[in-house]
């Protein structure tokens, strides 16, 4: 599709690059980290400051960004295990109306 990857989306058939998708979990992955432990920096100081405000926003992003974080862990761990595995399944894709 962009030359950089292997996807295609042609006719009625969609290929994904197998690559592609460990790298982009990869990528989530280090990034909800880093967005984890930004909020929780956060709710520290507003625990310290006994900033109410704060510590009630600052903790549902940081459970927000936990469980995001646990999704794409998951995802990667899927994939990196799939490498191993004869056949891989996509489950909970919308179905296709027919036309």
């Amino acid at each position: 599709m962009n030359g950089i990857t292997k996807n295609d989306l042609s006719g009625n058939e969609t290929k994904l690059d197998f690559e592609a998708l460990v790298k982009t979990a990869a990528f989530a992955t280090r990034e909800l980290r880093q967005q984890v432990s930004r909020y929780d920096g956060k709710l520290s100081a507003a625990l310290m400051d006994n900033d109410v405000t704060g510590i009630h926003v600052d903790a549902q992003w940081l459970a927000d960004a936990a469980r995001d974080l646990a999704i794409a862990a998951d995802t990667y761990a899927a994939l990196l295990g799939a490498r191993s595995r004869e056949e891989i399944s996509i489950v909970n894709k919308p179905e296709v109306a027919p036309e």
